[in-house]
């Protein structure tokens, strides 16, 4: 049975999309940062679906060789691995006079760097299998209020269509873009309430739909280089 690596996987969307999957027959390797708690409640919660589940932590801060270390001690443990979630993120506000170089490294390093080094490790000591990346619905349009969040994500979504080629036939490479799904404060909450109206099925999304998304890109082999926006409509408005 083959394992999914997800990173930043033991909460929110990761959770969800770690237990959609096992509940459809894959194992799991889970990554997490400073979530030790929730990774070791999300592993017993998979074994208990009859699934194998193993949990690694690594600070992963953009640099090659981090991500390259994750990789092979995924292998280590799971020589089944054939899967690639990019799902760690961060999402951090900023228009483009309060960026400086900090916020843009920081923004970078989650939401770019540490996707891209993690898949080319995954090509060359994996070889064979699926990458999905996690994007954002703001990927389609140009929100100013979190520059550097934007353009990390919008050039993640070009490498999707890159690597999409270069790692072909081998290896599929695939995004999935949610729209309102988890309100990470209050003030995202507030925020969702009034983005909802103008959305086209009015409403936040399940973090199980996007899970189920997932497991599509995952298990059809005939899709590579696409990016599926689960968002309600909201990237149209």
């Amino acid at each position: 049975m083959s394992t999914i690596l997800i990173t930043g996987g033991a909460k929110r969307i990761g959770r969800a999309t770690a237990i959609y999957l096992a509940q459809h027959g894959y194992n799991l390797a889970i990554h997490y940062n400073n979530s030790e708690t929730e990774a070791l409640t999300l592993q017993y919660e998979i074994q208990k679906l009859g699934q194998e589940c193993h949990i690694f932590q690594a600070s992963l801060d953009g640099s090659e060789s981090t991500a390259n270390q994750l990789i092979k001690d995924v292998l280590n443990q799971c020589p089944t691995l054939s899967g690639l979630i990019n799902n760690a993120s961060n999402f951090t506000a900023g228009r483009l006079a309060q960026t400086d170089e900090t916020l843009l490294q920081n923004q970078f390093n989650t939401n770019l760097n540490n996707a891209l080094f993690l898949s080319k490790s995954f090509h060359n000591l994996v070889g064979k299998g699926s990458i999905v990346n996690m994007l954002d619905t703001y990927i389609h349009k140009n929100p100013f209020n979190h520059t550097a969040y934007i353009l990390a994500k919008k050039s993640l979504a070009e490498l999707t269509k890159l690597n999409a080629r270069e790692f072909g036939p081998n290896i599929r490479v695939n995004a999935v873009a949610p729209g309102l799904i988890l309100p990470s404060s209050l003030e995202e909450e507030k925020v969702f309430e009034k983005l909802i109206p103008a959305t086209p099925l009015q409403r936040v999304g399940k973090p199980n739909e996007i899970a189920h998304a997932i497991e599509f890109v995952l298990s059809n082999h005939y899709i590579t280089g696409q990016i599926i926006t689960i968002d309600g409509g909201k990237s149209l408005v």
